[in-house]
């Protein structure tokens, strides 16, 4: 594994895009092209949340699951993505990326 921090691999990063694919590789992590409901709320959850909790990781799956076939996509996940921090400074939206990447349980090697 690198020894690169999440900041720095993100700092790395050309665009909002690209440090939102960042952000799906790790979700994803095991090299598919997309994520099911199930393990998006592992990720998001760590099997830690309240049912009130899972709801709200649902609807936000659904809102990003653009065509309903019950699987993210990376090119979901990166359109709402940074549809949704479109008016966050590149600063925040940078330090917003590096919380979530920090957020999922199993982070490849950036």
């Amino acid at each position: 594994m690198s020894s690169k921090t999440p900041a720095d691999a993100l700092k790395e990063c050309k665009s909002r895009e690209e440090m939102a694919g960042l952000l799906f590789d790790a979700l994803c992590d095991d090299g598919a092209d997309s994520v099911n409901l199930f393990d998006f709320k592992a990720q998001l959850l760590g099997g830690q949340g309240s049912a009130s909790e899972e709801k709200r990781i649902e609807k936000l799956f659904d809102s990003m699951d653009d065509d309903h076939n019950g699987k993210l996509s990376k090119k979901e996940f990166v359109a709402h993505y940074v549809s949704t921090h479109k008016q966050d400074v590149d600063e925040k939206f940078l330090a917003g990326a590096v919380k979530d990447l920090t957020k999922f349980q199993n982070i490849v090697s950036l």
